[in-house]
């Protein structure tokens, strides 16, 4: 339970960020689509955050695809708060979400095989 109030706080820090107006966030120097990336790191956490907080795969994909929506919900809101909706942010969201399950995955599997390794015979 801890773990989806953490998950409920980090989407908070996502919405409160995305929709406050344009900061020094953006201005770290001259770095082509630093803004993407940043969308990209932002969403993988909240998936990565998301997989580990809940138990059934179906509820994993549930998940990802709930914060697709909150993403595309978040792009919407931003014109009406004088900030900039691109589809490319979209995009850079929906990358994130699935590195993060695609890493989530790839630590159960690596789980499961050390699991197996510590108990084998040979």
């Amino acid at each position: 339970m801890k773990k989806r109030y953490l998950l409920l706080i980090y989407a908070s820090l996502i919405a409160f960020l995305s929709l406050r107006s344009s900061s020094g966030l953006q201005d770290w120097g001259d770095i082509p689509n630093l803004d993407k990336l940043q969308h990209f790191m932002a969403y993988s956490c909240f998936s990565l955050l998301a997989a580990v907080s809940v138990r059934h795969w179906w509820q994993r994909g549930v998940a990802a695809l709930a914060i697709f929506l909150f993403s595309g919900g978040i792009e919407l809101a931003q014109a009406y708060v004088g900030r900039e909706s691109s589809w490319f942010d979209l995009l850079a969201n929906l990358s994130g979400i699935i590195l993060g399950l695609l890493t989530y995955k790839l630590y159960c599997v690596y789980r499961s095989r050390n699991v197996k390794s510590i108990y084998s015979n040979d």
